[in-house]
């Protein structure tokens, strides 16, 4: 069953999945949560550190959203808009005052049952199932203080006066923990006595308690054995959060020619007709992403150096819908010794759109000639799914001394499975394929990393029977294929078409970090693509080579401590295969790219 058909899935006469609101809410939500967790933490907290109201402000926020955003989707009726008052009005009638954080459980309660009760065919099953895994998941998260930080606290009586001064706080708190045994993280001044020479602190502290383990990370002991570590050596349990918004600008999403790009964007009544750019809006466009990763490590479950890396992301393009697709990756690490590391990881694309492809060419006149107008062409939409596995060997590892700094060098092996399939009309574009990858990380002093990677593809396609324009070829293979004394560029030929091949691409990177807060990488990447195509009337892959170089530079700042934005530049010069038997046969790309990370921890 592809994905296509579980999207169309309906239940109790709701769609399974709606993939374009499914994405608009993620988007929406991604960018909600951002700028209330900069009202809350960075402004709010500042000045307020009650974490019961920022227990609140963020569940309420975000219930809100949800209702908002799932409901607009309805048009309500006069009757269901007093009902719903009706519903929430009930918060207005106790017989007792509530505690915000009970409170707030009560304003959640409603809001589930709103949400899942008062959907309805506009709304998808999955985008429901979506808004109430935010829910709990949030109460999770927040109950369970993952980045709330909220600590237990005692009430102490203290009688070194002179370590009260608040530049003597690092020292004050160093006392504390060497007195009480507690890992203090907060102190606070309740009280001064200068009769009894004494005072009464407040003193916050971190317990060293694992934190709560997710239930999809039962499976992982069968997947890792576990190792022989002493309670000593067992740290505690880590996750890692990064969320990053980024906005894009690329001048040709769809790498087409100059050529092309002109009609695309002033059609011929032909193309038109014919559809060649029905589904492509503009040839630049502005794309916005939204991507949240999670790391999470634990040495009693996984074993040491070990993780469980989980990634999803949704990239919108403003004017070319078409073009906007999810994107995802899972990825599970074993550490061997102090040099060693084992990755298995897995990455997919869903419904991704390449550009319009021929589906359909009748010659209705008979004449042997197959104008612009009697072409279909179809949106190409396709799936990417690759798998790899993956070794990384220390080589070698000079520790830093006062003299010396480290001195690093990395070994990365890797061989992966490929597969890409695409949607009615075009699974004779399909290709699977293997590839193995070596990659040479150099630490050449502290600030500056080299990296150096070659990747071999081995790829196979379908070479399936169908039909062929060879006006449509860059060489326009000049020969009377109907025998009748006539040289016809344009007349169709029904044959095999074979687009395996063999393709090797080079990569190297350089990075260089300032210092702690700003960081620049620059890298250039070359790929050559040589097709294993037999069959001279194949005349796009016969012999063919297809070469695309790639220039990329970025620098990063960080500007808080979890707080990260940086800026990218992307050249990409390549060709173009389906040329329509033009002269000018590359296409040149540029993207520009604006990201604002943050990192939970």
């Amino acid at each position: 069953m592809s994905f296509e058909d579980i999207a169309e899935m309906q239940l109790f006469g709701n769609q399974l999945v709606n993939v374009a609101d499914l994405g608009e809410l993620v988007m929406r939500f991604s960018i909600n949560i951002l700028v209330v967790y900069v009202i809350v933490r960075k402004i709010f907290y500042r000045h307020q550190d009650d974490i019961d109201y920022q227990f609140s402000y963020f569940l309420v926020n975000i219930c809100v959203f949800l209702v908002c955003i799932l409901l607009s989707n309805m048009q309500l009726q006069i009757g269901f808009a007093f009902g719903l008052f009706a519903v929430f009005a009930i918060l207005r009638y106790r017989t007792e005052q509530i505690p915000i954080r009970e409170m707030t459980y009560l304003f959640i309660v409603i809001i589930v049952a709103v949400i899942n009760a008062l959907t309805h065919e506009s709304v998808s099953l999955m985008e429901t199932a979506f808004s109430d895994l935010v829910i709990v998941g949030s109460i999770f998260v927040l109950e369970y203080n993952w980045f709330l930080q909220r600590y237990p606290v005692k009430e102490i009586r203290y009688e070194k006066m002179e370590l009260i001064r608040p530049d003597k706080h690092d020292l004050l708190l160093e006392d504390l923990k060497e007195r009480t045994g507690l890992n203090v993280q907060k102190v606070e001044v309740v009280s001064i006595s200068f009769v009894t020479n004494s005072t009464r602190l407040k003193v916050y502290y971190s317990e060293t308690a694992g934190s709560a383990i997710w239930p999809v990370l039962l499976l992982v002991p069968f997947l890792f054995p576990f190792e022989d570590v002493t309670a000593a050596e067992v740290k505690q349990s880590s996750l890692q959060i990064r969320s990053d918004v980024s906005i894009e600008h690329n001048d040709n999403v769809f790498r087409l020619t100059s050529d092309r790009r002109s009609r695309l964007s002033s059609p011929d009544p032909r193309d038109t007709a014919s559809g060649r750019f029905a589904d492509m809006e503009a040839s630049s466009d502005m794309m916005l992403s939204a991507n949240v990763q999670l790391d999470y490590e634990n040495e009693r479950l996984l074993g040491r150096k070990s993780s469980v890396v989980g990634e999803l992301a949704y990239l919108r393009f403003q004017d070319n819908d078409e073009a906007s697709y999810f994107a995802g990756e899972l990825a599970l690490t074993k550490g061997f010794g102090k040099s060693s590391r084992l990755q298995a990881r897995s990455e997919f694309t869903i419904d991704r759109f390449r550009k319009n492809y021929l589906s359909e060419a009748t010659d209705a006149n008979a004449n042997g000639n197959i104008s612009l107008g009697e072409r279909r062409y179809a949106a190409g939409i396709y799936d990417d799914v690759e798998a790899s596995l993956a070794y990384r060997h220390r080589i070698r590892r000079r520790e830093k001394t006062e003299t010396s700094p480290a001195r690093d060098v990395d070994l990365h092996v890797a061989v992966g499975r490929l597969y890409r399939g695409y949607d009615e009309p075009f699974h004779n574009r399909d290709r699977r394929g293997m590839y193995g990858e070596i990659r040479l990380d150099l630490e050449v002093n502290s600030m500056l990393t080299l990296e150096f990677a070659y990747r071999r593809d081995d790829i196979t396609s379908p070479g399936r029977r169908e039909v062929l324009l060879l006006d449509e070829s860059p060489s326009g293979f000049d020969l009377d294929i109907n025998g009748d004394g006539a040289i016809k560029k344009n007349t169709p030929l029904l044959t095999i078409v074979d687009r395996s091949r063999i393709r090797d691409t080079f990569r190297i990177e350089s990075t260089w970090d300032f210092n702690s807060n700003w960081r620049a990488r620059l890298e250039y990447r070359r790929r050559q693509s040589d097709f294993s195509s037999d069959n001279p009337f194949d005349v796009d892959h016969y012999t063919s080579e297809e070469t695309q170089e790639r220039v990329t530079a970025s620098v990063r700042w960080r500007f808080e401590k979890r707080w990260f934005v940086s800026g990218k530049y992307q050249y990409t010069s390549g060709e173009d295969f389906e040329n329509l038997g033009i002269d000018e046969e590359d296409y040149r790309q540029r993207r520009i790219t604006v990201t604002i990370q943050h990192r939970f921890q």
